[in-house]
């Protein structure tokens, strides 16, 4: 099977705010329009402390906007013909984008531990490990000192015993 993802237009395309992005944690066997404003949004209340809460289907939902990085935009795409068979090419349109979603949890609020989350803070993590360092290392701070008689050194001023 092959996807084809077209983003041709991504940068003409409209910006959703995190009030109609949501992720939710459950699977829903639809693939069709759904009436989130009218079922979903409108019963959502703020908490003081940035949190939401909302109920679906009977369940609790606690939520949280989530911002992306500024480097980083989401996107939505749209299947526009479905396919006829599992190998079959699959084509997606970019529709809109993102810079920001409301991430729900079942009954607890989102935290750091939660897969989502997680994977969000690799995307800081691998900037930094891949962007150029632009700051010379000081020779003050890396200095090693050996002394080959009674074979001590001294790394950063601290005395250190070799065995």
């Amino acid at each position: 099977m092959t996807v084809q993802l077209n983003v041709k237009n991504l940068n003409k395309l409209e910006e959703e705010s995190s009030k109609s992005i949501h992720h939710i944690p459950c699977k829903i066997q639809a693939d069709c329009k759904a009436s989130v404003s009218q079922y979903f949004s409108r019963f959502i209340e703020e908490k003081d402390d940035l949190t939401q809460e909302v109920s679906f289907r009977g369940r609790p939902f606690s939520g949280k906007v989530i911002n992306l990085p500024d480097s980083h935009c989401g996107v939505v795409f749209l299947e526009t013909l479905k396919p006829k068979s599992l190998k079959a090419e699959r084509k997606f349109h970019a529709i809109r984008n993102f810079r920001s979603f409301t991430y729900w949890n079942w009954d607890k609020l989102p935290s750091k531990n939660d897969p989502l989350m997680s994977a969000l803070d690799w995307l800081d993590i691998s900037e930094a490990i891949h962007s150029p360092i632009n700051e010379p290392i000081a020779s003050d701070k890396l200095s090693v000192e050996s002394n080959d008689e009674d074979k001590e050194m001294k790394c950063n001023g601290e005395e250190t015993k070799e065995e």
